[in-house]
């Protein structure tokens, strides 16, 4: 793949333009961010930011730290490859996720308060499980990051053929930079920067595309009469099907577990503004994701029959002219950035406060810690990446570290269900032990659907068997969320009386 790549690098030599484009991105990134995060002095306004940002500066943050360099990469080579299989798993997985935790986030008024998601989940079942959480969620989003670096590495080749090491290291530097000094304010302006940067640059590329192509009738041919975009082949009990089923049970699961999704909910003033975040970011990025999964498709129809490993410099040699190609290497770069920077700070926020803070006793964590750690964690996401060959691959085993640890316990406590310190620390040993066996049994299968389930059981099951105390919580209808349930269901009643009315 590496002989691929460079020789065909080779063909179109980089513009002066282009690398002035990309350098000013990096630059305005790091002015931005450093510039932002003067301020920052407790840990609190390093996680948190202090929670004043708007409704708009939370969705833009939400919709980049989920509008990755990888998700633009793996989205484009999967449509091209597995056509209607990853479109369906993926473009609209990911949104119906984020607007179902848009639904939930109404309900986390309790958690607001919390710097984690591990915080969270220790206010419940103890410090133990506390920690838990924070060490398997920073193994996975080492992993994640090392993904966006991974990314970079690959695009910075093709675009200007820059060493992968050498470039990569550069941009990842810049991204641990203002992301260890200025904490989660930093993270948002320069997401705000970098989301600008991605939403013009990738409906630019897909409108070049489009006018290159001879025949334009060729999408529509494509679409017509290739099997792997005909509903009555693609869906069935063949095991292509089967997995992009178990791809979207993946992707769609409610993400508020996720450290940076909860770090953004807890953003946000109250729980009201959290699910509007949510609910809007769900519909930009569900944009975002068709727009690179037509990315895709043009290109399928544009030049049927490449390997996987060609796509990528194809869009690029073919399609990427002076300037547009430095546009597309700054939109590229912001799409890893604004997803690198958001986990750095996260995992940096967790190790502080639930693993150093409770281990040492210490009332508040320490933000030199947080800072110490996220640049610690940075080099060795960059180091990562450099080794790894499969983004898909790595972001699935990255995911299995966490989501099948405290995924369940976490989303039925915002449902409602509680339950002892024991039955939830066996919920996650189960989850944990499934994902391994299955990983080792069925070669590196998509282990996540099965472990959440086997967590779920034991979680329920040990429950109700031992006879412990509290499960499903009722809502106080007094309570801001009890009003909010009641006002909706008032608002749907209505609805339905009005559609009554008019037949």
């Amino acid at each position: 793949m590496q002989e691929t790549i460079s020789a065909l690098a080779h063909r179109l030599p980089s513009h002066p333009i282009d690398l002035l484009i990309f350098a000013a991105f990096l630059i305005l990134t790091l002015l931005v961010g450093m510039s932002c995060g003067k301020q920052t002095k407790t840990l609190q306004e390093y996680a948190l930011g202090g929670k004043d940002f708007s409704t708009p500066i939370l969705v833009v943050t939400m919709v980049a730290t989920y509008s990755s360099g990888s998700g633009f990469i793996i989205g484009v080579e999967n449509t091209y490859t597995g056509a209607l299989y990853y479109v369906l798993a993926s473009v609209f997985g990911i949104p119906l996720s984020l607007w179902l935790s848009g639904r939930l986030a109404t309900r986390m008024g309790e958690f607001m308060n919390h710097l984690s998601v591990a915080e969270a989940i220790g206010s419940m079942y103890g410090r133990t499980a506390r920690i838990i959480t924070a060490c398997s969620s920073i193994l996975a989003k080492m992993g994640y990051v090392a993904v966006q670096f991974k990314a970079l590495a690959k695009m910075l080749e093709v675009l200007f053929q820059l060493d992968g090491t050498v470039a990569t290291s550069v941009a990842a530097g810049i991204v641990i930079l203002y992301s260890a000094s200025g904490g989660v304010r930093a993270v948002a302006f320069t997401d705000v920067f970098q989301f600008l940067t991605f939403g013009i640059a990738i409906p630019v590329l897909a409108i070049v595309i489009w006018g290159n192509m001879k025949d334009p009738s060729q999408a529509v041919a494509t679409l017509a009469n290739s099997p792997t975009f005909d509903l009555t082949q693609v869906v069935g009990g063949h095991p292509e099907f089967m997995a992009a089923l178990s791809l979207f049970m993946y992707f769609v699961v409610p993400q508020i577990y996720v450290p940076s999704v909860f770090q953004r909910i807890a953003m946000a003033k109250d729980p009201r503004q959290a699910g509007r975040m949510l609910t809007y970011g769900s519909g930009t990025f569900l944009l975002m994701k068709i727009m690179i999964a037509w990315i895709g498709f043009l290109l399928l129809a544009d030049k049927p029959g490449m390997q996987k490993e060609e796509i990528i410099p194809y869009l690029i040699n073919h399609h990427a002219y002076v300037g547009l190609k430095g546009l597309l290497g700054a939109g590229i770069m912001a799409l890893a950035m604004s997803t690198a920077d958001s986990s750095l700070n996260a995992i940096s926020v967790m190790f502080a406060n639930d693993i150093v803070k409770p281990l040492s006793g210490k009332e508040e964590g320490s933000i030199l810690v947080a800072r110490l750690f996220s640049i610690v964690m940075g080099l060795f996401a960059l180091s990562l990446a450099l080794y790894s060959k499969d983004l898909l691959k790595l972001l699935l085993f990255s995911g299995s570290f966490y989501m099948p640890i405290f995924a369940v316990p976490m989303i039925m406590a915002v449902l409602g269900f509680r339950t002892s310190k024991r039955v939830a620390l066996a919920s996650m040993a189960a989850g944990f032990a499934t994902a391994m066996l299955w990983s080792f049994c069925f070669n590196n299968k998509n282990s996540i659907p099965p472990s959440m389930l086997a967590n779920l059981l034991v979680l329920l099951g040990a429950h109700y068997l031992l006879g412990e105390p509290k499960g499903w919580k009722k809502v106080d209808p007094n309570s801001p969320l009890g009003r909010e349930q009641a006002a909706s269901r008032e608002a749907w009643q209505s609805r339905i009386a009005a559609i009554k009315s008019f037949r």
